[in-house]
């Protein structure tokens, strides 16, 4: 197996639960040992033959930067989970240090090693709808589902005229009705929008493939995956979408 290796990648988020902590943003150190097997690139000197570095460093700070975390544990095993699930790394080893954290030391660190087998394929596509047009209450609930599960991607907002829909690409080591209730369910209760579990490890639970506030976005994270003998982005170019258009929030706040 052959290692890349990408060291002191320096990101600020907000991370901590100590009180002088809280909402505030802090500087992080990552380390990545990305396993891959790259012979043929060896062999061949084409770009195209490589393992894109650039392509999972840049997801991972995204994701680091827009998130809020208690502890280093969790923002390692996030990390780790796009290696693996979402860039198919056979390997992965995170380093994530967090400078000043004690006195008398530069740093303190967590050095984890993951592999496939470590991770159930357990990927649940939801999809979001505010009832009243909210971009704050889209951004609370992301924070809600964020702080219970790992969120792989995120697609566009579209706007219709009475609502902003997304869809969140979840990984989760829940069953099905554990995430219905300690999740949808959870936030229903606290926050004004509708959420409902799209696909559940390619299942189709809750889709509805004539809604295109509902395709749109799930075609964004899915575009190859096939209902009823189409993909979704066939599904969704065959609808029409001259009432929604795509708006951005911005979820770091």
């Amino acid at each position: 197996m052959d290692i890349i290796e990408i060291d002191n990648l320096r990101l600020r988020t907000q991370i901590g639960f100590s009180a002088h902590e809280l909402g505030e943003r802090q500087d992080i150190v990552i380390s990545l040992r990305l396993g891959t097997n790259r012979l043929r690139a060896g062999e061949t000197d084409k770009p195209e033959d490589a393992f894109n570095y650039k392509t999972v460093t840049k997801a991972i700070i995204r994701h680091v930067e827009t998130a809020t975390y208690f502890l280093i544990e969790k923002l390692a095993e996030e990390i780790a989970k796009l290696c693996i699930i979402e860039h198919h790394a056979p390997y992965v080893e995170v380093r994530v240090h967090k400078p000043g954290a004690l006195r008398h030391s530069d740093s303190v660190g967590l050095r984890i090693e993951r592999r496939p087998e470590d991770y159930q394929n357990t990927i649940v596509y939801v999809s979001l709808s505010t009832k009243f047009n909210s971009e704050e209450t889209l951004i609370q609930a992301i924070r809600h589902i964020r702080s219970t599960t790992t969120i792989l991607a995120l697609s566009p907002i579209y706007q219709t005229l009475n609502s902003l829909t997304m869809t969140a690409k979840i990984h989760t080591y829940r069953t099905q009705v554990d995430f219905q209730t300690q999740v949808i369910n959870h936030i229903e209760s606290e926050l004004a929008l509708r959420l409902k579990m799209l696909l559940w490890d390619n299942d189709p639970v809750d889709y509805d493939s004539d809604d295109i506030s509902i395709t749109a976005p799930l075609a964004e994270l899915a575009p190859d995956y096939q209902f009823n003998g189409k993909t979704l982005t066939e599904i969704a170019d065959s609808l029409n979408k001259s009432e929604i258009e795509v708006v951005n929030i911005n979820f770091d706040k």
